[in-house]
């Protein structure tokens, strides 16, 4: 399961997981050029070329409907779960029917469902920092400026809740749904909140020796990935387990171990910060670092020792 590609000589600018007919991951070498790889054998799916925003690009127009309506993956049946276009993020459903739009300029959220567009209201928030989409049922998680956590069911507002994050100067909150938005996962850099998608709290860990950098949770929420900005040690955590770290490794010793599936192919420095995390099922994760995309699963990590009960 375990293998590595060096795709760019410069970072790889996202990494997104394809939950389609064929499990992949979308790899963004550039900003308009995704390339899809299997998650099970490291093989090239296929490549797409994403045409630059029109100039013409008022959302009412129908010189932007043809063009959202475009953006498909590889295979030109499944639409692509992530575009970040000049000022706008969008995020939408394996068909297309269900799509969000963030216009990060203006912080305007815009819901689409079966092509009616509705705007979110969006009050007392100046930017969001980090947003968080489910395409199966339309919720939405968001931090604010202030790293409050700000809940929607599409367009329907179901609250703020202050959650005890801080904002960092040097560290980024940032928060991750499970499949269904039942779970919520989101960090400051110094502590890892769990909650349910009606803001409740369920998990906290506010003891952390180290600083976050990337989070990434498993489709199921069973699971959370998590990397450490100073040393670049990635951290698998159980949702279910109150958030104990189970397992850990060096990034740069994953990539070391995983198959090569080139025949050459550079290394990246081994002070290189892991950019980006996915988690997929059954323990099996997928990151960069610079331009290198590796996968890899938690049977190529540390098992950590288990708090016993003294006696």
């Amino acid at each position: 399961m375990a293998w590595r590609v060096h795709l760019a000589n410069q970072a790889i600018q996202q990494l997104h997981l394809l939950e389609g007919k064929v499990p992949a991951l979308i790899a963004w070498t550039r900003r308009y050029h995704p390339r899809y790889y299997a998650i099970e054998t490291g093989a090239l799916l296929g490549e797409s070329a994403v045409a630059p925003l029109p100039d013409e690009h008022d959302i009412e127009s129908e010189v932007w409907q043809a063009y959202v309506n475009a953006l498909y993956t590889y295979d030109h049946e499944t639409y692509l779960p992530f575009v970040r276009l000049s000022g706008i993020d969008l995020y939408a459903s394996l068909d297309g029917k269900l799509r969000l739009y963030h216009h990060t300029n203006d912080n305007e959220l815009y819901f689409e469902k079966n092509a009616e567009r509705t705007q979110i209201n969006v009050e007392d928030v100046e930017r969001f920092t980090s947003i968080g989409f489910d395409p199966d049922t339309g919720t939405i998680a968001a931090l604010d400026e202030r790293s409050r956590l700000h809940l929607y069911h599409g367009v329907d507002y179901i609250g703020m809740f202050d959650l005890g994050l801080e904002r960092h100067d040097f560290l980024q909150s940032r928060v991750v749904l499970s499949r269904n938005g039942e779970r919520i996962f989101v960090t400051d850099g110094r502590r890892i909140i769990q909650a349910t998608n009606s803001g409740q709290v369920i998990n906290t860990h506010d003891e952390l020796h180290y600083h976050v950098g990337q989070l990434a949770c498993s489709p199921n929420g069973g699971a959370i990935i998590v990397s450490d900005i100073e040393s670049g040690v990635l951290r698998l955590y159980r949702a279910d387990d109150q958030l104990i770290a189970t397992h850990q490794r060096f990034a740069i010793d994953l990539v070391a171990d995983a198959n090569q599936i080139q025949l050459m192919a550079d290394m990246p420095p081994i002070n290189t910060a892991v950019t980006s995390i996915v988690a997929y099922e059954e323990g099996v994760f997928a990151f960069t670092m610079a331009g290198v995309l590796c996968t890899s699963d938690v049977l190529m990590m540390t098992e950590l020792p288990r708090p016993q009960a003294l006696i």
